[in-house]
């Protein structure tokens, strides 16, 4: 198994009273940018939730993972 880089992906809660993204449809996100990106894996997943009114969201949540090349 080797480590191969890091995936990101970003989503946006737009108001205060709109649901939060689900932590399983970031996770999807990264899955699909991985594997389009040569991966077959990630792992070490964290999210981050932060205030963003000033880039238009009430939220943003910021999902960061390794991309692995497993054999």
């Amino acid at each position: 198994m080797c480590i191969r880089d890091r995936v990101v992906s970003e989503r946006c809660q737009s108001t205060l009273f709109s649901e939060a993204p689900l932590e399983k449809t970031l996770v999807v996100d990264m899955k699909a940018e991985a594997y389009r990106l040569g991966a077959n894996a990630i792992s070490d997943v964290t999210i981050q939730q932060t205030g963003a009114m000033g880039e238009g969201c009430w939220n943003k949540f910021t999902a960061t993972a390794n991309m692995l090349v497993t054999e």
